[in-house]
């Protein structure tokens, strides 16, 4: 997995991360999307970062405990996520669905094969 993906993938959980979590959150929050980014032009410049961005789904409990390694345990954000990658390789098959190489190859074997898997 390229470095450039795990950074994407902390920064966009150190920027939604809550250090305290109301009490009655209600279910619509538990996961986040991200649809349409609406970054100038990102979904016709590169289709395969839009597909990325429209499948990626973090839910809270996966921030709390990629942040939790960040923040309480002092972890690095690359080796935060790449860690919980590794623990959660399920998420994988639905972040990557649709999603192709440079050189056309499908994605999942080529992060599965990054990440050790």
């Amino acid at each position: 997995m390229s470095k450039n993906v795990l950074c994407l993938l902390a920064a966009s959980l150190f920027t939604s991360y809550s250090l305290t979590t109301p009490a009655a959150e209600p279910a619509s929050c538990q996961t986040v999307r991200m649809a349409e980014v609406g970054w100038a032009d990102i979904s016709a410049t590169t289709g395969l970062a839009s597909t990325l961005l429209k499948n990626l789904e973090f839910s809270l409990a996966m921030e709390n405990q990629i942040m939790g390694a960040i923040l309480d345990d002092k972890e690095q954000p690359e080796a935060a996520a790449k860690a919980w990658l590794k623990a959660n390789p399920e998420v994988l098959e639905q972040w990557l669905a649709g999603v192709t190489t440079y050189d056309g190859a499908q994605a999942l074997p080529a992060v599965r094969g990054s990440l050790g898997l």
